[in-house]
């Protein structure tokens, strides 16, 4: 059996919202947003550009909240695509995360996650995929905190 028959995701029976990249992000932005109950200082911001020594990078969106005294910053890449999310994606999200001082990164997709990516993801320290096909969570330093919980 294919990965892919074997990992049907429930939104496969229904027909693709027919919105713009644009709106994608929106959606995945007011999806964060609904953290703000058990988080202080939630803070969503749709292309926040950050500029570090090695260059400037705009993420899709931010997300700064405060939670037991600390402060968070997670890094967020929506991805509106027809074609599974391939590892490369991946590969320059950990490489900004690291870049810019998060401490977690996410891949949203409306799509699937490549054989390729998965593989990656189970073969390093750095992701791993949530299994249902729609997210990436990027680990910190090698130490996972625990997925994140994108529905």
């Amino acid at each position: 059996m294919h990965d892919e028959a074997r990992i049907a995701r429930p939104t496969a029976q229904y027909p693709p919202a027919d919105i713009t990249p644009k709106q994608f992000e929106d959606f995945v932005a007011s999806l964060l947003g609904a953290a703000e109950p058990i988080v202080d200082n939630l803070l969503v911001t749709l292309h926040e550009k950050i500029v570090v020594a090695d260059g400037t990078y705009d993420f899709d969106a931010t997300v700064r909240y405060d939670f037991a005294g600390m402060s968070f910053l997670v890094l967020v890449e929506a991805k509106k695509h027809k074609n599974a999310i391939k590892h490369e994606l991946v590969q320059i999200l950990h490489q900004k995360v690291g870049s810019v001082g998060g401490h977690k990164g996410v891949m949203i997709s409306n799509g699937t996650i490549s054989k390729r990516c998965s593989s990656l993801c189970q073969r390093t320290r750095h992701c791993a995929g949530d299994g249902d096909g729609r997210s990436i969570h990027i680990r910190d330093q090698g130490r996972d905190t625990g997925p994140a919980n994108v529905t």
